[in-house]
């Protein structure tokens, strides 16, 4: 086959959409490895580099102690195992125990939390059968879940406290609601 004065063959198309294959197989891994440490609240993803080439996700940066080095790599291989890749994990993160935490990336990750609980506690309200979650505000600040508002009877003031207490997120409770006197 000829194109353009180029010979083609059948074997060299093949060898082509077959790297093209692998290509996008190890973009998909190394996407869902940064997905995952993203989320979690230990390690940051600005921190680490990560790059998968020939069967091999390569994780590379700076963290400040062994234990984050460490929970990046068993993020990976539990990514990488759960995507039945068979590929290996090379973690050439570095120590460097003179970094200091970043100050402003743990706010942001505390106020990303309290969010996540609040909304979780709002829709937990909502889903009672009981309450009037129109009547109860709910906001989360630095872990203390806040309720305020009226609610039917004390009953109720104890169930939307158990609701909101039982939420991920959420390390106390300040319960402000009063009994409706209408």
């Amino acid at each position: 086959m000829y194109e353009r004065g180029w010979s083609v063959t059948a074997a060299s198309l093949r060898s082509v959409a077959s790297d093209l294959r692998e290509t996008s197989s190890e973009t998909a891994v190394s996407a869902r490895v940064r997905t995952a440490l993203a989320l979690s609240n230990r390690v940051s993803v600005f921190d680490i580099g990560v790059d998968t080439e020939r069967g091999v996700v390569t994780l590379t940066g700076e963290v400040s102690g062994d234990s984050d080095r460490n929970l990046a790599g068993l993020i990976t291989e539990s990514v990488v195992g759960e995507a039945g890749e068979a590929m290996d994990v090379r973690n050439l993160i570095v120590v460097n125990p003179a970094l200091t935490r970043d100050v402003e990336h743990d706010a942001l990750a505390g106020r990303i939390r309290d969010l996540e609980a609040q909304v979780a506690a709002a829709d937990a309200l909502r889903r009672s059968p009981t309450l009037r979650p129109n009547d109860i505000r709910v906001r989360v600040a630095d872990g203390v879940a806040t309720l305020d508002g009226s609610v039917a009877s004390p009953d109720e003031i104890t169930l939307a406290g158990t609701l909101v207490r039982d939420i991920n997120g959420v390390d106390s409770l300040e319960n402000n609601l009063e009994v409706d006197q209408k």
